[in-house]
């Protein structure tokens, strides 16, 4: 994955979550772009719930999980 130069403590908030929120939602938003394998399916949880933690993952063709879990490290 190849992130440009980023200056993380300026995410942007979003809805009652903030800045975590908009932390969460551009680690799955970089997670998306690069596909495991072919035919893999991407999935968001993002303000599903009861998701232990896990923002979003890739269901591959054989059923297997690979997860994302972003932990915001802002302050």
């Amino acid at each position: 994955m190849n992130i440009a130069d980023i200056e993380f403590t300026r995410i942007r908030s979003l809805g009652p979550g903030g800045q975590r929120d908009g932390w969460e939602q551009f680690i799955w938003r970089q997670v998306a772009q690069e596909p495991p394998t072919a035919n893999a399916k991407f999935i968001s949880l993002h303000g599903a719930g009861g998701e232990g933690g896990v923002e979003c993952y890739w269901m591959l063709p054989k059923g297997t999980e690979h997860g994302w879990q972003a932990k915001e490290l802002l302050t």
